[in-house]
Parts: structure tokens; sequence; C-alpha cells
């Protein structure tokens, strides 16, 4: 009997009130700056306020589970096998975000098993390694174009020749990224690289004007463009 209860439990894994409350509290502090780090470098049409409180919640929740198995083989089993069927009711956008999860929990396990120094060092240093490449637009989309044009047309020929002139007299550069035909329009967009210092203003309107067949545009910058 005593073999039995050595396999489930294999040592000791009572922890005092005081060592749980500090645990908790120190895990929800490190995830308050993966947050703050999160709100400052993110700035997309996918941001979601739900998504940050999942973030204190699930790392704060990770740092509790490591406390209660601890070294409890079974019971840890039994929380793996738990979280194999969890699942995002809806899709992340981003796959930052879902790097953003597993940053939390990662932390949080950490905060648990009572590597203070590991997860305090990790969550400082890979928050400014974030807010770095977000600074200096490592890997940003804007380095191939300032702003993408997108627009309908009940025009199923539609010709580039009436807007041409005016793009190349406010941009650098233009390029046809996507044309897709409809039943009754065709859609396309067009990266812009503008021409320094032209103002974005009035462009949408302009083009309407030049071209009456365009039933809607939209303008959207390139910086923090997210997939669509």
């Amino acid at each position: 009997m005593e073999s039995i209860t050595n396999f489930y439990n294999i040592t000791s894994t009572e922890l005092s009130a005081g060592v749980i409350i500090f645990n908790l509290l120190f895990a929800f502090i490190l995830q308050l700056v993966i947050v703050y780090t999160y709100k400052k470098t993110r700035h997309g049409l996918s941001y979601s306020q739900s998504f940050i409180f999942t973030l204190i919640i699930v790392g704060v929740l990770g740092a509790s589970v490591m406390m209660a198995v601890q070294n409890n083989v079974i019971g840890a089993l039994a929380i793996f096998g738990a979280f194999t069927i969890i699942r995002f009711r809806s899709i992340l956008k981003e796959t930052s975000d879902l790097a953003y999860v597993f940053f939390s929990l990662v932390i949080g396990i950490s905060v648990g098993m009572g590597h203070y120094p590991l997860a305090l060092l990790t969550t400082i240093f890979l928050s400014i390694v974030i807010y770095l490449f977000f600074r200096f637009g490592f890997g940003s989309v804007s380095d191939n174009f300032d702003y993408l044009l997108i627009f309908d047309t009940t025009d199923l020929q539609f010709d580039f020749k009436h807007i041409e002139p005016y793009l190349n007299e406010i941009c650098r550069g233009t390029e046809l990224l996507h044309e897709k035909l409809y039943a009754d329009r065709m859609e396309y967009s067009i990266s812009l690289r503008l021409k320094e210092g032209h103002p974005t203003v009035g462009i949408t309107k302009k083009i309407k004007e030049i071209a009456p067949t365009i039933a809607s545009v939209e303008l959207i910058t390139g910086k923090n463009t997210s997939e669509f």
C-alpha cells in the first residue's frame, strides 16, 4: 500500500499559503508585463480586449496547475491530457497571438515550479526583443508598400488607364496584388508607395470621381496590416 502511495505522490506537494499567494501574485505581475508589451506592439485590426484577459488567465492558471501537480506524476499526465482537448472557439488571425499564449503559459509554469529568476529574466528579455522588433519594423510589410488600395467596380472590363495617371502623380510605385471576379463586379487590391510628404486624405474621394463605376474604395495602411 505504501508503494502505491509513493507512486501517486513521489514527494510531498504541500505548499504554504504564503508561497501560493506569492506565486499567484508574481505570475500575475509578469502577465501584466506581457500584456503591456502586447498592447504596445499590437495595433492591427485583430486586437481584442478578451484576448488580453485570456493571456492573464492562462498565465496565472499555469502557475496554479504546476503548484497543484508538483511531483505528482498521475496528476501531471491527467492535466496534460485535459490541455489537449482545449480549443479556441475563434481562429487567431495572427500567428503571434498563439506565441503570446504560449509565452504566458510558459511564464506561469515557471513561476508555479519555483523558477523565479527564469520567469523574470525570460519575461524581461523577450518583452524587450518584441518591442525592439516592433520599434524598428523588423520584417514589417510596410517595407514593401505604404498603403493598400482596395476597390470594387461594376465595370467587368475595368481599364486601369482611368486611374493610372492619378496614381502615377501621387505614388513612387504601384503593383496589382489581387484581382477577383464576382457575378456583377470586380475586386482589385493595389499596393501604393506614396511620394514623400503626400497626404492620404482625399485619395479615395478623388479615385471615385475619376472612375464613377467604382462602387467602394478603401485605403489601408501597410503598417500592422494583418492577413484578410
